[in-house]
């Protein structure tokens, strides 16, 4: 996944220790594992 080019956003949940991140997808590409 490139991410060069994309927005990503990262906030903290209430009581979080660990952030959690929003890709838009429109620069991402599906990959099916």
């Amino acid at each position: 996944m490139k991410d060069d080019a994309s927005v990503v956003f990262a906030y903290y949940k209430d009581g979080a220790t660990n952030p959690t991140f929003l890709y838009f997808s429109h620069g991402l590409k599906e990959i099916k594992c």
